[in-house]
């Protein structure tokens, strides 16, 4: 059984570690060894409830389980942690202690408290889709100009937290700072998206590309759309296809439906919208053209289980 490790208890690693700052109840930062994680006294998988970021910068390759994903962490390599993510060492099929990691072992970690996090104002509409084809990934290799940027954005989110530890402008800052960060690591992972996909077309035949073309150009066009236009048949006839097949090629290329791509559209921007744009419940609710407020509050509360105005309380 994994072991819950939650922000506050997280902050007791700076007791191991030779670098530590944090933005009190927003995020830490330290530098984890090999030799200072052999110290540590949790030796079963640990389940976060908080979000982190690994940049492994030196060291010896070796393998960790994420839930049911294995991943070899080396220089250069990216780990990406969600909340409830379990995490453990990894020896064949089976999950073990976390002991094995190399004493030559150096990564920069970014723990996050959740509630920080989603105060993070990500605009949606400026982010390009080509990596949402591909499934999931707990890791992203980095060449080394890629590793010394992002790694840039971790010395200044540590600088920002030594300085000034717990005041308000500490966690302004922080989240601008976290933003451009995010759409980084964005760049980054296009970039490998566009690289496999160009490969994969190549390979198909053309009934495949041709599928392929169409739940490219949905996306791009939801992209484009998804505040006025809500409806599959919507993208189906600007496609000319029908709305059945439009549906089965989305969720056989990604994992999802068409109509659920639309959701998770509308639902981003009408969080950022809430939290973000100064507007009220019925700006917002016209903005992505619901006919009434009412119909807005009802289709937010469905898709995320609570109503606009408790959204914008928490």
């Amino acid at each position: 059984m994994e072991r819950l490790i939650d922000y506050n208890e997280m902050s007791n690693i700076e007791e191991l570690t030779t670098m530590f700052s944090q933005v009190k109840d927003s995020y830490m930062f330290f530098r984890l060894t090999g030799k200072a994680h052999a110290t540590m006294p949790s030796r079963e998988p640990v389940k976060f409830n908080g979000s982190m970021l690994m940049l492994v910068r030196a060291g010896s390759p070796f393998r960790i389980r994420v839930n049911d994903q294995v991943y070899t962490l080396k220089p250069n390599t990216l780990l990406t942690v969600h909340r409830g993510d379990v995490v453990s060492s990894y020896k064949g099929d089976v999950m073990t202690a976390q002991d094995d990691m190399p004493a030559d072992f150096e990564a920069y970690v970014i723990f996050f408290n959740l509630s920080f996090l989603r105060s993070v104002n990500i605009n949606i509409t400026a982010l390009n889709l080509p990596q949402l084809f591909q499934k999931p990934q707990s890791t992203l290799d980095l060449n080394a100009d890629e590793s010394d940027t992002l790694m840039r954005y971790f010395d200044l989110l540590h600088n920002s937290a030594a300085d000034n530890p717990g005041d308000q402008l500490s966690r302004c800052i922080a989240s601008s700072i976290i933003s451009a960060m995010i759409y980084q690591m964005v760049r980054f992972f296009q970039r490998r998206i566009s690289q496999i996909m160009d490969c994969n077309e190549k390979e198909m035949d053309a009934a495949a590309r041709r599928r392929h073309e169409y739940v490219r150009n949905f996306l791009k066009l939801v992209h484009v759309h998804f505040a006025r236009e809500h409806s599959v048949n919507f993208y189906a006839r600007q496609l000319y296809i029908s709305p059945k097949y439009l549906t089965q090629m989305v969720r056989e290329a990604t994992g999802k439906t068409a109509a659920r791509w639309i959701d998770d559209f509308l639902i981003m921007e009408a969080k950022n919208m809430l939290r973000y744009s100064g507007k009220n419940i019925q700006q917002v609710a016209y903005a992505l053209n619901f006919a009434t407020q009412s119909s807005f509050g009802k289709y937010f509360k469905h898709i995320t289980g609570i109503s606009p105005s408790e959204y914008q309380r928490t």
